[in-house]
């Protein structure tokens, strides 16, 4: 497989002790969202490993829940609504029961706990506000049905990793190979969709959506869960993700009479590049069917796993690893064989990731291998699974190109059919398609709402509603000219501090030509950080024309305007400097010119705007004494 190469600056070495993987996150089952967004009503909860905090951040996201064709014939499974599957945020609790976490501010997305499976899990800051190196490697819990399959914590500082980070066979699972030594016929090829407990149709893989009794079995992929193998010795489909899982293979029986379970769905059309906000597990792969008792099962898919720090080093001796890979499903004799599950998901939210020689650092989501039929004889082989995806806040163009930091995200392999045979579909697409650079998929509920508005050629309005201001203590304003360098250009203080929402206006005044790129950060008290989405605007670089002022500045009785352009059916716009429009009244004295009343403006500086009946716009700054 191809990987992709980065290698980065590092320091200090330490040995890794060999220690079992710990759980550092709180998961619940959200049963209900009320109280206008801000109130989760709970169900199943898991505080073992970290519990639920007044005043700690948490992360809620929808883990299933995505609209499917029904019916019984090969469509079956066919994702025709995404629906809020895949969504998260960050929240930030206010307070808490044993039944319920109201949040700070409302969430800014529409969650379907009904329909679909929602959880909160907590979002730990390790290291106690400052650097944090791992005493032990850290992993996910598996995903149940209702919580889990997730690992995800923040630093405020850097991240030092002395051991592994793993949601590995978290996601998904994997479905059960079926059959009797009485389901040897070769007319099943049609049992897409069949009931639970069906001896001539293997389980589906778990994906987006839980199955029927009478849906569990067949062919037909469940959303991103493969397909079932069915009789006789049909190989199960690989699970899907980013990519789509590779089909089984048909086994025993001819084409014409195939028993190959299809593989799941492809995710990729739900998550662009350009607005990351949802995530998903990697769908499980389907069962292998069996008549001889030598059948296999699927594979699990990835799970989730989410980092936020300032920077993440590796710091061992030895190599470490950041991986929500899928497994493979088993290897077994002369019947089918169950799919590979697909790799999982990846945010690293960070500036800067660093490896050296001596501790190289791995990241990848991979999908899993089908099952290879260990046999002479021609049999079903299991599809492989699809990859999975991984986004890194850093810019690739900023990384250093070495070779001590891998990023793979491969499909799994199709499973051998026999020794000598040939094998069944690899996961679709193309090994590493989904790694992403430069990213900032996070939406914290930290910030509401943000705009950028042009309001001339030489100024831009930015405004933005903040959710919580807990510890909050400053806004800094940063602009770019091509979304990857960026220059600080101005800071406003909070207004508040808690819970509750404030509204924000800053105008950069001296805008850049043609695209002008902003982000706005929040800054707490312990210099934690958040990034608001990025917004843009596009100025042109032709001049369109100039405004005179006289006497500017002003008395405060009037002004005299002089355009070069014709006045007559143009639109005249006064502002102050935080974008708020002022109300004065204007008489045209001739083509060219006008008087502008200002009595009733108070002493400060405006913005005139003009746009002309040919679309042409000139601005002016008029100062009130």
């Amino acid at each position: 497989m191809k990987l992709w190469r980065i290698t980065l600056l590092l320091f200090c070495l330490l040995a890794m002790p060999q220690v079992k993987a710990q759980l550092v996150n709180a998961y619940a089952k959200v049963t209900s969202v009320s109280g206008g967004g801000t109130v989760l009503n709970l169900g199943t909860m898991e505080e073992t490993y970290d519990t639920f905090e007044d005043g700690e951040f948490v992360i809620i996201m929808q883990m299933q829940g995505a609209t499917i064709t029904g019916g019984t014939g090969a469509g079956f499974g066919t994702i025709t609504d995404i629906e809020s599957a895949g969504l998260f945020e960050i929240g930030t609790i206010l307070t808490h029961t044993a039944s319920s976490i109201t949040l700070t501010a409302p969430l800014s997305n529409t969650y379907e706990p009904i329909a679909g499976s929602v959880q909160v899990v907590s979002y730990p800051t390790m290291g106690g506000g400052g650097n944090y190196t791992t005493t032990s490697n850290l992993r996910a819990r598996k995903w149940s049905g209702e919580i889990g399959g997730v690992i995800a914590f923040n630093v405020s500082g850097n991240l030092y990793l002395a051991h592994e980070i793993s949601a590995d066979s978290m996601g998904f699972d994997w479905g059960a190979k079926a059959g009797t030594s009485a389901s040897t016929e070769c007319w099943y090829s049609t049992y897409y969709v069949k009931e639970d407990g069906n001896i001539h149709a293997a389980y589906k893989g778990g994906g987006l959506q839980n199955p029927l009794t009478t849906q569990m079995c067949g062919r037909a992929p469940i959303a991103n869960g493969g397909g079932g193998g069915v009789g006789h010795n049909g190989g199960g489909g690989g699970g899907g993700n980013f990519t789509g899982g590779g089909d089984g293979d048909p086994g025993t029986c001819s084409a014409l009479f195939g028993g190959a379970g299809a593989g799941g769905h492809a995710l990729n059309s739900w998550i662009p590049a350009d607005t990351i906000y949802r995530i998903f597990l990697g769908g499980g792969g389907g069962g292998g069917h069996e008549n001889n008792g030598k059948g296999s099962h699927g594979g699990y898919g990835g799970g989730i796993i989410i980092i936020e720090a300032d920077s993440i080093f590796a710091d061992c001796a030895g190599s470490v690893k950041i991986s929500a890979n899928a497994s493979e499903a088993p290897s077994k004799k002369n019947d089918g064989q169950g799919g590979g599950g697909a790799g999982g998901s990846i945010i690293l939210y960070t500036e800067y990731i660093g490896a050296t020689a001596g501790c190289p650092l791995s990241v990848s989501a991979d999908g899993g291998d089908g099952g290879d039929v260990n046999h002479d004889d021609d049999h079903g082989g299991g599809g492989g699974g699809g990859q999975g995806f991984i986004y890194v806040e850093a810019e690739e163009m900023d990384l250093m190109p070495m070779d001590y930091l891998t990023f793979s995200t491969a499909n799994g392999e199709g499973g051998l059919n026999c020794y000598t045979c040939g094998a069944a579909d690899d996961g679709e697409g193309v090994d590493d398609s989904g790694i992403f650079f430069g990213e900032a998929p996070l939406l914290p509920v930290g910030f509401v709402y943000v705009n950028a508005q042009l309001l001339s050629e030489q100024l831009v309005s930015l405004s933005w509603t903040s959710g919580d201001e807990f510890s909050c203590e400053r806004y800094d304003i940063y602009r770019s000219y091509d979304g990857n360098q960026w220059q600080v250009i101005g800071s406003v203080p909070c207004v508040g501090y808690g819970a509750g929402s404030s509204d924000y206006v800053f105008v950069d005044d001296q805008p850049l030509k043609f695209y002008n790129y902003y982000i706005i950060k929040q800054y707490n008290s312990t210099g934690r950080s958040r990034n608001s989405n990025m917004v843009s605007v596009f100025l042109d670089a032709a001049t369109n024309g100039q405004l005179n002022l006289y006497p500017n500045p002003s008395d405060g009785q009037m002004v005299q305007l002089h355009s070069i352009h014709e006045l007559s059916g143009g639109k005249l716009l006064i502002t102050d400097l935080q974008g708020r429009h002022v109300s004065a009244e204007a008489e045209m004295t001739g083509p060219y010119d006008l008087v502008i009343t200002t009595t009733g403006l108070l002493p400060g500086i405006y913005l005139i705007t003009l746009q002309t009946a040919r679309g042409l716009i000139s601005n002016a700054r008029m100062i009130i004494e």
